[in-house]
């Protein structure tokens, strides 16, 4: 090549990147040009602006301003207006006879996410009591290597603690604290999987599955799934129920849609000759490998939670009786399972509790009293949240029996479903389970309630295509997110507990000695999450406002036989006590007589907790 000819190539090999680049960037613009044609575009768009205004409004919230209402009485209107947007983007999702099932699953974790996840955004401690003294369970249990039977109930069915601990060490962690505020998105998470494979099991349609899947965690108000042995137990129980539905499935006889006589002949044949599924194992070795997966998820579900073995076992009755499991055998073993523990492993149990348990037995009047008239108490506003509560439950299963009816009238009869939905029910007629049978009730109905809701939008492929229908869904859901924030953080005022108060916990174990008594008014505090063994933990008057500062003194002096004596006051204490209905003057002049009481010796004092020392039993250096 000549050098003329040389000089000649060498601009065009300089503008060649130039050209390439401008080349790349027509390309990307045309791209995004048709990119801002479709829906997706625009709905990844909304989405983003919807959780971005959700953590900036959730910045904004000031959770010491809340009333007996909870959470609800301090959001600000841009956190509405983002659930406003999800609302929206799920009921237009739906819109198509096939949805498309990973946008509907993005907007189904995306709402996990901003629903449970709220308070975990707003306060600075997690959350809950009870969940506090798991995780000193759990540092008992991995300290020492052993569980403790005789110092709490709990601990006669340890399972969900072990597991927990083996998490937690092989995490490096301390502790299982940083666990406690996003539990409920993970197991709202966890759950997702087998609830998607039980509403499978019922429906062909998408649009009913996710839909259920939707209402579930629209009406999961009750808080079951906080860090605690119930929240793990429910995915046992969700887990076993997907894999018989799945996998020994029974599908019965359509009835007929003729004559009214022929259908009520097939809701017979349905009722009294089920047909095996096709979809069930073609292998032995898979069959017998599932089934032995179900036996092993029920023996955790035996060593871990009291309640979910007897749910579980009123299903699995149900489900063979009437032929939708052909695992005839597997009642009887769980029931083996269940009690096995419970004689061999819950002994020390049993031996103090079977005469209080056998009295409730078949009293379902007075569990009822107690699941309802004994929570029929408090704040005029906390009464508000209760009855709400109320309104909510009753609603879902309305418009579950409606669902139910409009399925029928398509033809479909949905025993299965049925019989799962009703399965808790039984356990009324055991205990009241401290005034919260009811609630547990709803919890493991729940899911099935909630298929048949979806019904009633969906109740054949062919149905629910028009407007009508995705705008009603829209009103529906802005009605039960409302009632969600309502109903699952009504009580926040009183749950939530601040940094102040577990710097004052923090405050009794560093200067406390071992073997110390720590008085409470209410439990409502921090507290129980490490040496759990080592320090008694006590409250004045059962849970109630004391009636003069010599009750309290009285008490604290009595457990000062055990060694030095604390008794710790907190906010978190007093808004509980607000809002069971005790006026505020009565806890400022209680607070106000103890501060002057020559029987009690302040050592600590913040912003939200103070903490006195029995006269005499112990010397600590003043704050």
């Amino acid at each position: 090549m000549s050098v003329e000819a040389g000089l000649r190539a060498q601009p065009r090999q300089r503008e060649r990147p130039y050209a390439s680049l401008i080349a790349r960037l027509a390309a990307g613009a045309a791209a995004l040009e048709r990119a801002a044609l479709t829906p997706w575009f625009w709905g990844l768009i909304a989405l983003a602006w919807a959780l971005v205004t959700w953590i900036l409004g959730l910045h904004a919230v000031d959770v010491a301003r809340m009333n007996d209402l909870g959470l609800i009485s301090v959001l600000p209107l841009p956190v509405y207006a983002s659930l406003t947007v999800l609302i929206v983007c799920y009921g237009l999702a739906l819109r198509p006879r096939r949805p498309n099932e990973r946008l509907l699953l993005g907007l189904t974790a995306l709402a996990i996410v901003m629903l449970y996840g709220m308070t975990a955004m707003v306060e600075d401690v997690p959350r809950f009591a009870t969940a506090w003294k798991h995780v000193g369970f759990i540092e008992l249990i991995t300290r020492t290597g052993r569980v403790a039977p005789h110092l709490e109930a709990r601990f006669n069915w340890p399972g969900f603690f072990i597991l927990s601990g083996f998490v937690t060490e092989i995490a490096g962690l301390q502790n299982a604290l940083p666990f406690l505020a996003w539990a409920p998105v993970f197991f709202g998470l966890l759950y997702l999987g087998p609830l998607l494979m039980i509403f499978r099991a019922f429906s062909d349609d998408r649009r009913v599955v996710w839909l259920s899947v939707w209402l579930f965690y629209l009406n999961n108000w009750i808080a079951q799934d906080y860090f605690s042995p119930q929240a793990f137990g429910f995915f046992l129980y969700l887990t076993v129920v997907a894999i018989l539905l799945r996998w020994f499935k029974t599908v019965h006889v359509p009835p007929a849609t003729g004559p009214q006589a022929g259908r009520l002949r097939g809701l017979l044949r349905s009722l009294l000759a089920p047909r095996e599924a096709p979809s069930a194992p073609s292998g032995e070795a898979q069959r017998t490998g599932l089934h032995l997966i179900v036996v092993l998820l029920l023996a955790v579900m035996a060593a871990s939670h009291q309640l979910t073995p007897f749910v579980t076992l009123s299903a699995l009755v149900l489900l063979v009786v009437f032929r939708r499991c052909p695992l005839r055998s597997l009642p009887l073993l769980s029931a083996v399972l269940t009690a096995s523990w419970i004689i061999f492993m819950a002994m020390a149990y049993l031996s103090g509790n079977l005469a209080g348990m056998l009295r409730e037995v078949g009293r379902v009047g007075e569990v009822l009293d107690a699941n309802l008239t004994g929570h029929m108490a408090g704040s005029p506003l906390h009464i508000v949240v209760v009855n709400l509560r109320v309104v909510m439950t009753g609603l879902i299963w309305v418009l579950a029996l409606a669902g139910a009816v409009r399925r029928l009238r398509h033809g479909h009869w949905e025993l299965t479903g049925a019989l799962l939905a009703v399965a808790p029910i039984p356990l009324l007629a055991l205990q009241a389970y401290g005034g919260e049978m009811l609630l547990r009730v709803q919890f493991f109905a729940l899911p099935f309630v909630a298929l048949f809701a979806a019904m009633l939008f969906y109740p054949a492929p062919e149905a629910g295509r028009g407007v009508r229908t995705t705008v009603a869904l829209c009103l529906a859901s802005a009605l039960l997110f409302a009632g969600l924030i309502v109903c699952r953080f009504g009580n926040e005022r009183a749950e939530h507990m601040t940094a102040s108060d577990l710097e004052a916990v923090e405050y009794l174990y560093d200067h406390a000695p071992r073997y110390s008594a720590f008085v409470s008014i209410s439990p409502n505090l921090p507290w129980q999450y490490h040496d759990w063994e080592a320090y008694s933990y006590c409250r004045v008057a059962g849970g109630r406002m004391p009636k003069s500062v010599d009750e309290v003194v009285a008490y604290v002096a009595a457990e000062a036989e055990c060694g030095p004596t604390y008794l710790i006051l907190t906010r978190s204490q007093r808004d509980e006590m607000l809002q069971m209905g005790y006026p505020s003057e009565s806890w400022a002049a209680l607070e106000q007589a103890i501060a002057t009481s020559p029987a009690l010796s302040r050592v600590f004092a913040n912003d939200t907790a103070t903490i006195w020392v029995l006269a005499g039993t112990q010397e600590v250096a003043e704050s």
